[in-house]
């Protein structure tokens, strides 16, 4: 019985030993910490001390400069090069541009825009990916039509920026349907349909 007292007392005394030491460690990180804030408020008032202005705020070395797209066509190539890759094949191929051309070859009425892809590719191509490329890149982009081409000369043309109905056939050399084989239009829910041509 005695020895479980004399436990207690000595758990007692550690506790409160404990406590006076972990209360002088403050005591003393507190006078440690008000010498350092005296410190401290002293150069804060001391006006040699404090930096001049031209100290602190030190002009560039080096100029900074923008440059604006002259044309167009340096708009829209600036705004390829900053896309970043996507999992979408049709937003990742390149665009090439064309001149349209008057009938007599003499004028320039405006462009026309084309993609290349592979058959296989665009077969599998989910719908969200197509709505994404009509939307993102199609959808008033300013040519007079744009085309995705296959290797084996079909591909699909949008007339104008209108991403809504495009046409899927064979193309002639300027990425213009030759021969229509069916028409594709993207429905209200965002899915789209395609329809043989008779």
């Amino acid at each position: 019985m005695q020895s479980i007292r004399n436990r207690e007392k000595i758990k007692r005394r550690i506790k409160k030993n404990g406590i006076c030491i972990i209360i002088s460690v403050i005591a003393t990180l507190g006078i440690v910490g008000s010498q350092n804030g005296e410190e401290n408020a002293e150069q804060v008032n001391d006006p040699e001390a404090i930096e001049s202005p031209e100290a602190v705020f030190e002009p560039a070395e080096q100029e900074i400069t923008t440059t604006k797209p002259e044309t167009l066509q340096e708009a829209k190539t600036e705004l390829e090069e900053a896309k970043p890759e996507s999992d979408n094949p049709l937003m990742n191929a390149e665009i090439q541009i064309g001149d349209v051309l008057n009938g007599t070859k003499t004028e320039k009425l405006g462009e026309w825009a084309e993609i290349q892809i592979g058959k296989e590719t665009l077969k599998e191509i989910t719908q969200e990916q197509f709505l994404e490329f009509c939307n993102g890149t199609v959808r008033d982009s300013g040519y007079n039509w744009f085309t995705i081409s296959c290797e084996d000369g079909t591909g699909i043309q949008f007339a104008g920026s209108i991403p809504y109905v495009s046409t899927y056939g064979s193309l002639d050399n300027e990425g213009c349907i030759a021969e229509s084989i069916g028409t594709i239009t993207i429905q209200e829910d965002g899915t789209y349909s395609y329809t043989k041509t008779e």
